[in-house]
């Protein structure tokens, strides 16, 4: 799949988001990165990448 083109369309819908949404929000930002550490974890643990 080309990359450039996925990362396009998420800049389309990321825009979207920011229209609909209010995501200046400082809280809204921490819990998005939180989640990101979550589902990275999920991957590593997935992919056995570590034990603990």
């Amino acid at each position: 799949m080309n990359i450039n083109l996925i990362y396009k369309k998420e800049k389309i819908i990321n825009a979207e988001f920011r229209k609909k949404y209010n995501y200046s929000d400082p809280v809204i930002f921490y819990e998005q990165v939180l989640e990101l550490i979550v589902e990275l974890s999920e991957l590593a643990y997935e992919t056995k990448c570590f034990k603990y």
